[in-house]
C-alpha cells in the first residue's frame, strides 16, 4: 500500500468520524433534553420493518446508479468509452455525492454542483455533458416520483376517503408537476427565434437572439447588476462566438 493510498484511507476515516460526531451533536441538541428524551423512549419501534426498508433503500440506490451509467455511457464516443467497471463506480460515486451534498447544504442546493465538478474532473466528460447528466438524471427522477405518486394516490382508499389528506396531497403534486415547466420555460439561457417564439420556429428559422437570465439579481448592486458584469457577459458571448462550431450530440 502507498503512502497515497494510505492517505486516502486516513481521509475517508476522517470524514465519516467527523460526519458522526456532526449528526450526534445535531441530535443531542434536538432530542437532549429529557422531556423530548422521555417521549422518544415511549416509541415502540417494529425492527423487522428495517428489512423492507433496507431493500427498498438498495433498490433505489441500484436504481438510480443504473440511471447514471446509462447517462455516463451515451456520453462517451465508441473509442473512448471507458470499461464498465470505471462507468459504474463513477455514477455511484456521483449519486452519492449528489445526495450527500443535498443533505448537507441549505436547501439541498449543493449535490448538482458537486456531482458537476467530479464528473468533468474525474471522468474526462466535457463540461456540456458533466452538466447536463445532473440536471436530466433529477428530471428524470422527478418524472419517476410523479408516476408513483399519481399511481399512489389513484389506488390508494386512505387518501380518496379523507379529503383533508387528499386535496392538499393532489394539490401539492401539481405544483411539483409543474415547476419543471417551469425550468423550461425560463431557463438561464433561452434561444429565441423571430416572430413567434416555439420550437418550429427555432428549426425554421433558427436563432434570431439569446435572452440571458437571472444573471442580474445581485443583491449587491442598487439595479441588480454591475456594470463588469454585463462587460463580462459581452465579452463572453462573443468569444463563444469565435469558436468553430461542433455537434453537441454524437
Amino acid at each position: 500500500m502507498t503512502k497515497k493510498d494510505k492517505r486516502k484511507i486516513f481521509g475517508v476515516i476522517a470524514f465519516v468520524l467527523l460526519n458522526a460526531v456532526v449528526i450526534t451533536a445535531t441530535a443531542m441538541s434536538e432530542f437532549g433534553n429529557s422531556g423530548e428524551a422521555s417521549e422518544l423512549s415511549e416509541v415502540r419501534i417494529i425492527w423487522w420493518l428495517l428489512i423492507p426498508a433496507v431493500i427498498c433503500f438498495l433498490l433505489a440506490t441500484l436504481a438510480n446508479t443504473y440511471k447514471y451509467v446509462l447517462m455516463i455511457k451515451a456520453s462517451y464516443d465508441k473509442k473512448e468509452k471507458p470499461d464498465n467497471k470505471f462507468i459504474w463506480k463513477t455514477a455511484w460515486r456521483v449519486l452519492m455525492l449528489g445526495k450527500y451534498y443535498d443533505n448537507v447544504t441549505p436547501a439541498a442546493i449543493g449535490g448538482q454542483p458537486f456531482q458537476i465538478y467530479y464528473m468533468h474532473k474525474n471522468s474526462k466528460l466535457s463540461s456540456g455533458h458533466a452538466t447536463s447528466i445532473p440536471i436530466v438524471g433529477m428530471i428524470v427522477g422527478q418524472v419517476g416520483f410523479l408516476i408513483l405518486a399519481i399511481l399512489c394516490f389513484v389506488f390508494s382508499n386512505v387518501l380518496i376517503k379523507n379529503p383533508v389528506l387528499g386535496i392538499p396531497a393532489w394539490v401539492g403534486l401539481l405544483f411539483y408537476a409543474f415547476w419543471p415547466v417551469l425550468i423550461a420555460l425560463y431557463m438561464p439561457v433561452r434561444l429565441k427565434s423571430a416572430g413567434t417564439n416555439s420550437l418550429d420556429a427555432l428549426t425554421q428559422n433558427g436563432v434570431d437572439h439569446i435572452e440571458l437570465r437571472m444573471f442580474d439579481l445581485n443583491p449587491l448592486s442598487p439595479v441588480g447588476v454591475f456594470k463588469e458584469d454585463l462587460e463580462f457577459a459581452h465579452y463572453f458571448l462573443l468569444y463563444l462566438l469565435s469558436l468553430p462550431d461542433f455537434n453537441f450530440t454524437p
